[in-house]
């Protein structure tokens, strides 16, 4: 379903995507502690893609964003709240190489959502 979103929605949008951002140079700091350079590095262009789509986000602002208001909402939420519990598993080093893959998808997710809306 299509919906025209206000300013406000918008702005919560770009806030969870920044959350998501966040997550992703945890994920980075973490990774380039631990030496897994492979990791970090992928972390990092995640990090600059999702970037990227929240500075498109902002520069059509004023324009129509595509997609489903809730649904995005919740699935960047839900995406944040999983990188979270994959962010404590490898900081607490428990299924290290298992954790960093899974949190890469997650942040693959958000990316792909961040995109939609955009368009």
């Amino acid at each position: 379903m299509l919906q025209t979103m206000a300013a406000s929605d918008k702005n919560l949008l770009l806030d969870k995507i920044a959350i998501a951002c966040n997550r992703a140079t945890h994920l980075h700091a973490l990774c380039s502690r631990l030496g897994q350079v492979e990791s970090a590095a992928a972390a990092a262009r995640r990090r600059e893609r999702l970037q990227l789509e929240a500075n498109h986000l902002l520069g059509n602002y004023y324009a129509h964003w595509n997609g489903d208001l809730r649904e995005a909402r919740q699935l960047l939420d839900a995406a944040n709240k999983t990188l979270d519990g994959y962010l404590q598993d490898i900081e607490n080093r428990i299924d290290l190489a298992e954790s960093i893959a899974k949190a890469g998808v997650v942040l693959d997710g958000a990316i792909g959502i961040a995109a939609k809306l955009a368009g």
